[in-house]
């Protein structure tokens, strides 16, 4: 019998698959081989053993006699191995399918196993033991596991063993973990396997994803992981890993030393991850006042870090932002003195995403001090940074320092000034710009601006550091007026100038703070500024630094020259760069849509310089741009200038459908889109695409999602949604009626929604505030008479979608009855659930009285 045949193709009869097993069986016993062992494997696995009986006697008597023999002899035999986890499969198998009445079969098992001296000292019989003990008593406590410690160390000795063994834990990982819930070593052992072997991203993501892991022992498991990673991370940064006798930092001591061999990085991650959380500050501490550490630096490249980074990027998602986790960020913050700049780059980016989403107060006195004696003043550590990554460096530094602490309040800030202090006395040489004060000019910039001194805090405190902010602009000052005046194409002379580029934006928050303390001009000189202003242009006409520039706009731009500069020095630039304007555009309206307006005045003057932004608009791919954002600047154009918007009708209506579909990002959809079909109505072609995405977007909408907003949210949105309905039914276009039933869905649907937020408390909205909304409503509906006879045929599935929780007769409600006839009224009774029949028996009554009535 062809043995390869019958592995996959297993259609044998169990009397064929016995004398298989047994065959294979008995090759195995005089020598183990992988490729026997996979056979059996795969027989036992695909051969049906509830079906075949005889088969499942073959395994709980040749099987379970061979498993038995060859743990006597060797505990680190591999068939023995395979042979266990069959016999566990099988067993369970049997007792869950047959209502758990196998459990003494499973017992006896169990004791002729533990007979056996040998079973301690192998951990797949003993993780086997535990799965089955475990299956029978939820409550066993695992005893047998406990065993694994002495043992796992040997597994080295056979490495099929080691793989099958691994391979094991990670399927039944979730079941054993509440035994070394409290302990991480066999995630340890695991990980380090994982690591020789190349699969840790793998490994690390797969538990990830397990919901049982995550949702009921999140707790305790996400911190674990995350203290196995950094130890793991550690041990990346001993210059000795490939030696042959490498013993893990963590293997070594479980305190610092001080001793000049050992890499102080390696050490302090290693003692923040061996910490207790609450112990964290006292390790900083001590590295705050460790000489060694503070003047160590490397410039390490590994792809083994790398990956870990990427591991901790994919971790990311099961990250709760209540949760603290200031060792990671602690650990990956000081890793970056031992780094590359490339790698660097990567941890900055990450630990930017971490300060922007997480709850954490990462910033102390401890990693303030780190931050400046141990990276920023230490010059081997900025100069490694080309002049871009020094710009992301500094944005990244300044976030930190405003982020969650307080720093309007004086106390708060103090702490971080007197490096910014510190600077300016011990500042001597200004001959040119360096990468250190770069990194001190903008983070203080940053830290002074949103201080935001005249405005937010009182005048005592406003003196107190007045002089060191007009110290600070007169340092930069100082600098740029040493620009190079030679205009050559070196390639020298470009990196110089980049590096006072990437002050340009320093300059407009300065200039805009000291216009708001009545010294505009007394301290930066306009010279000083005007060339700035040239630098800049002359750097993004080379397109050199369009990405620099790019990343420093700021919202104070607003009331500096350089606003105007934005735009008037980009007029005579390529197209690749018209995306600066949108992107600032997208900024301002985002901070204060009331702003635009000023932005209209000022420097969109004629509606050539609006068709121009809109036809540079199209070739940009939707994820390089803020489409909500978008969308409220288009909303904004239409209202204010009579351009034509059929231009951009196409990309408008693609983005729209590309925005995730929340609640917010509809209500940016459709506030732009009521604004288009006035623009575009008389365009055949154009008006027929925004009818059709505005009646998808409608559709799409669950009013279900404002239950949780708040009151002003809901009526204007709802405000939004109602005048969008008139807009699209003003139009004389096919989709009109081609789409009746999509339009009657929308209707219904958003008049039950009216009112159930008028007449539910639960929404907490005042009832008089969403009568406007209501009344509009109501002559929407009565729009439709124009369109009887499409409408009065689906009005009344519409008006039974329509009916809310009220018993009372709504203006939009009657004139929804107000189309149905006869029979359609009696069509909305057959439709209606029993629960809701009594309703509209109420409110057709009120509505039977007032047609009589009113005749």
């Amino acid at each position: 019998m062809n043995e390869n045949i019958e592995k996959f193709y297993p259609t044998i009869g169990a009397k064929t698959a016995v004398e298989l097993g047994e065959k294979v069986l008995k090759r195995l016993q005089e020598e183990e081989k992988k490729e026997d062992i996979l056979i059996l494997h795969e027989l036992v696995y695909k051969i049906d053993i509830m079906k075949f009986v005889e088969f499942k006697n073959f395994i709980k008597t040749s099987l379970v006699e061979t498993c038995k023999k060859l743990l006597e002899k060797d505990y680190l035999s591999i068939t023995s191995a395979y042979l266990m986890d069959m016999i566990t499969q099988c067993y369970l198998m049997e007792y869950y399918y047959f209502g758990k009445v196998n459990d003494e079969e499973i017992k006896c098992f169990l004791d002729n196993i533990k007979s056996i001296d040998y079973f301690k000292k192998s951990p797949i019989h003993c993780l086997c033991i535990y799965i089955l003990e475990k299956a029978m008593d939820s409550t066993y406590n695992g005893i047998v596991l406990k065993n694994w410690n002495k043992n796992i160390k040997k597994l080295k000795k056979n490495t099929s063993y080691e793989e099958k063994f691994f391979t094991l834990v990670l399927q039944y990982f979730h079941s054993f973990y509440e035994v070394y819930e409290e302990y991480e070593n066999i995630i340890n052992l695991l990980f380090d396997y994982s690591l020789r072997k190349g699969i840790l991203k793998k490994v690390v993501i797969g538990l990830t994803k397990n919901s049982y892991l995550i949702m009921r022992k999140g707790n305790t498991f996400v911190p674990m992981l995350i203290k196995c990673m950094l130890r793991i991370y550690s041990e990346q940064f001993n210059n000795n890993r490939e030696e042959e006798n490498y013993e893990p930092a963590s293997k070594k001591s479980k305190t610092m030393s001080p001793v000049v061999n050992i890499n102080p990085i390696s050490e302090s991650i290693l003692s923040i991850s061996i910490c207790p959380l609450n112990e964290t500050n006292d390790v900083l501490k001590k590295l705050s006042k460790n000489e060694h550490f503070l003047n160590y630096h490397n410039e390490l490249s590994s792809q083994t870090i790398v990956d870990i980074l990427d591991i901790f990027e994919e971790m990311f998602v099961i990250f709760k932002a209540s949760d603290d986790y200031y060792q990671l960020f602690s650990a990956l913050f000081i890793s970056m003195k031992s780094l590359t700049s490339a790698i660097s780059m990567k941890i900055i980016k990450y630990l930017s995403k971490m300060l922007s989403m997480l709850n954490t107060t990462f910033l102390n006195d401890y990693i303030l001090k780190i931050t400046f004696e141990g990276m920023i003043n230490l010059e081997k550590f900025v100069e490694k940074f080309n002049t871009q990554e020094v710009h992301k460096l500094s944005e990244f530094i300044g976030t930190l320092l405003v982020t969650k602490t307080q720093v309007k309040e004086y106390k708060n800030s103090e702490k971080m000034l007197k490096y910014l202090t510190s600077y300016l006395k011990n500042k001597k040489i200004f001959n040119e710009i360096t990468n250190g004060d770069i990194i001190i000019i903008i983070t203080f910039t940053r830290v002074f601006h949103v201080i935001n001194m005249k405005r937010h805090i009182g005048m005592e405190y406003f003196e107190d550091l007045k002089d060191t902010f007009i110290s600070l602009t007169s340092t930069v000052n100082i600098l740029m007026s040493n620009i190079p005046k030679d205009n050559t194409q070196e390639i020298n002379f470009f990196k110089i100038l980049e590096k006072y580029a990437t002050l340009f934006n320093v300059i407009s928050i300065l200039k805009y703070i000291l216009k708001e303390i009545n010294m505009d001009g007394k301290v930066i000189e306009d010279n000083v500024v005007n060339q700035i202003y040239k630098l800049s242009t002359k750097c993004l006409s080379e397109s050199y630094f369009h990405e620099l520039v790019l990343a420093t706009y700021d919202i104070s731009l607003l009331f500096t020259e350089s606003f105007n500069f934005l735009f008037y020095a980009h007029q005579s630039l390529g197209k690749q760069f018209q995306v600066l304007k949108w992107k600032f555009l997208c900024k301002i309206v985002k901070n204060n849509e009331n702003l635009m307006n000023k932005v209209l005045e000022t420097n969109f003057t004629n509606n050539d310089s609006l068709n121009g932004l809109l036809e540079n608009l199209k070739p940009y791919s939707f994820d390089e741009l803020d489409l909500t954002s978008i969308f409220k600047v288009i909303s904004c154009i239409a209202t204010k200038r009579n351009i034509s918007f059929v231009p951009v009708v196409p990309y408008l209506t693609k983005g729209v459908l590309t925005i995730q579909a929340s609640i917010e990002n509809i209500v940016s959809s459709l506030d732009m889109l009521k604004s288009i079909i006035e623009n575009v109505k008389n365009d055949k072609v154009s008006i027929g695409q925004v009818i059709t995405t505005t009646i998808l977007i409608m559709s799409a909408i669950n009013y279900k999602d404002f239950i949780q907003k708040e009151p002003k949210f809901i009526i204007s949105s709802l405000n939004i949604f109602v005048s969008t309905l008139r807009n699209v039914l003003k139009c004389e276009c096919s989709q009109i009626l081609s789409q009746a039933s999509l339009i009657g869905g929308i209707i219904g649907k958003l008049t039950k929604a009216i009112s159930e937020v008028r007449y539910l408390s639960s929404y907490n909205v005042n009832p008089s505030d969403i009568l406007h909304c209501e009344y509009y409503l109501a002559l929407v509906i009565k729009s439709l008479q124009a369109r009887k006879d499409t409408y009065r045929r689906i009005s009344p599935y519409i008006a039974s979608d329509a009916l809310g929780c009220s018993r009372k007769l709504t203006l939009p409600y009657m004139n929804l009855l107000s189309l149905c006839d006869n029979k359609g009224i009696d069509l909305i009774s057959t439709k209606l659930p029993l629960v809701n029949k009594q309703r509209f028996t109420i409110i057709y009554k009120h509505f039977a009285k007032y047609r009589v009535s009113v005749g």
